[in-house]
C-alpha cells in the first residue's frame, strides 16, 4: 500500500467520524430544545454607584428597573445550577412581567456545561 493509499483511507475515516460527531451533537441539541426548569427567577439589578449587581426576588413586574439581567435557580434537586437567561427581547418581557418569581416553571434551550449553565426562553 503506498502513502498516498493511506493517505486516502485517513481522510475517509476522517471524514466519517466527522459526519457521526456532527450527528452526535445535533441529537443533543434536538434533546435540549423544550427543557423545563422550575426554579427562581433572580433580578441581577446594576447598582452603578457601587460597582456591582443587587440580586433581587421582584415579586411584581421588575421591567420598572434599570435594565438588567435573570439568573434562575433550579430547585427541583436539593443543590441546584443556576442557568443564565437570556433569549428575545419579547421572551425575557414575558418573564419580567410575572408578579410570581419564586417556584415557576421556565421552558427552553439548556446550553452550558458544569462551570456555566445558560437557558434560552422562546
Amino acid at each position: 500500500m503506498n502513502i498516498n493509499t493511506k493517505y486516502s483511507y485517513l481522510v475517509i475515516c476522517l471524514i466519517f467520524v466527522g459526519l457521526a460527531l456532527t450527528s452526535i451533537t445535533n441529537a443533543a441539541e434536538d434533546k435540549h430544545q423544550n427543557d423545563i426548569i422550575t426554579g427562581t427567577l433572580i433580578c441581577l439589578v446594576p447598582d452603578y454607584d457601587a460597582g456591582n449587581v443587587k440580586p433581587v426576588i421582584a415579586n411584581e413586574n421588575c421591567s420598572g428597573h434599570a435594565p438588567h439581567g435573570h439568573v434562575v435557580l433550579d430547585t427541583r434537586e436539593k443543590v441546584g445550577n443556576v442557568y443564565a437567561v437570556k433569549g428575545s427581547p419579547e421572551a425575557l418581557k414575558r418573564l419580567q412581567s410575572l408578579n410570581n418569581k419564586v417556584n415557576i416553571k421556565i421552558a427552553g434551550k439548556i446550553s452550558g456545561n458544569q462551570d456555566a449553565w445558560v437557558i434560552t426562553v422562546n
